[in-house]
């Protein structure tokens, strides 16, 4: 009798400190939905050893899974590439995945504020039919005003649709031969003044006119687009096979649309215990007391807090 050969799928993030709870969560999900092998990659700036620690306690019920920290210090070239919003320098060192990750051949890059909700192997197997990079772009959110303006700014084709950076499936050989990286450096550096949405805009600048494999729709909508088509089809949410809080809110941080889908994996996680009636008590005299300095460690707890509540 043949033993099934196990199949091992790399996932690969990019996170500092400060989003180190929440890509906690994210690979929570990723294994709770799959029963193959994941890598764990992690373009890591400054993530403290407790946290790393904690991080890989939280994913110890799960026994699929490796988890390599590869230390990037994000300065040097990256440290002058323009950021806004919440974009951070950190976005741009997906950039260095062909070098940093030289055993890989083809991998899945996440944002660290994704939920997946199904076998993530459905998505590594998906074939990329020669191309070097597979995006979900969505033509409702294309033709928005804001999309519409990255359009014009950036001289992007008329037929091209814009994708989003946050999931995609990349071949790493074609990048290296392609020298992938020190073009999109360099096209960053070109087009820096231009930017908005960070290292998102130099890819559909660089894949234009559709040059990038289209996924599956259902892997990556927009989670606006989303929240206005679920009035209609309240059913569509639930089809999807992931969720990406891409906007300005993270459930986080305060209540925003399909929060519930990242409290059900964050609640199994070492960093988001419910809180204490002291540690609310505590936190919330800080706040009145010292003000700004504790205002943001008092929200984060009270919507722990409400989460749990729900």
């Amino acid at each position: 009798m043949s033993l099934q050969k196990t199949i091992h799928i790399p996932v690969c993030y990019v996170s500092d400190e400060n989003y180190a709870k929440p890509l906690t969560v994210s690979m929570f999900s990723v294994l709770a939905n799959t029963s193959h092998h994941i890598d764990f990659y992690i373009l890591e700036n400054q993530i403290r050893s407790s946290t790393k620690k904690k991080m890989r306690k939280s994913l110890g019920v799960f026994n699929n899974f490796t988890l390599t920290f590869i230390p990037v210090d994000a300065g040097g070239v990256v440290k002058k590439f323009p950021v806004h919003g919440h974009f951070t320098v950190s976005n741009y060192l997906r950039y260095f995945l062909p070098e940093l990750c030289p055993n890989l051949g083809k991998c899945i890059y996440l944002d660290v504020d994704t939920i997946i909700k199904y076998d993530i192997y459905d998505l590594f197997s998906t074939d990329l039919d020669g191309y070097s990079v597979g995006a979900v772009g969505e033509e409702t959110v294309a033709k928005k005003p804001y999309i519409q303006e990255r359009y014009k700014a950036l001289n992007l084709s008329s037929e091209h649709i814009y994708f989003c950076s946050g999931i995609m499936l990349l071949d790493l050989d074609k990048w290296r031969v392609q020298d992938m990286t020190n073009r999109l450096i360099k096209l960053t550096q070109e087009k820096s003044d231009l930017l908005f949405y960070a290292d998102q805009d130099v890819f559909n600048i660089m894949f234009d006119k559709n040059n990038y494999k289209p996924l599956e729709l259902d892997w990556g909508r927009e989670i606006w687009q989303l929240s206005i088509d679920v009035e209609t089809d309240k059913y569509l949410v639930y089809s999807c096979k992931l969720i990406h809080y891409d906007g300005m809110d993270k459930p986080w941080n305060k209540s925003c649309w399909f929060d519930s889908y990242f409290w059900h994996y964050a609640k199994e996680t070492l960093f988001y215990k419910k809180p204490s009636r002291w540690r609310m008590f505590w936190s919330y005299l800080r706040y009145r007391i010292f003000g700004e300095k504790y205002k943001q460690e008092y929200q984060r707890n009270q919507t722990v807090l409400d989460a749990y509540r729900k």
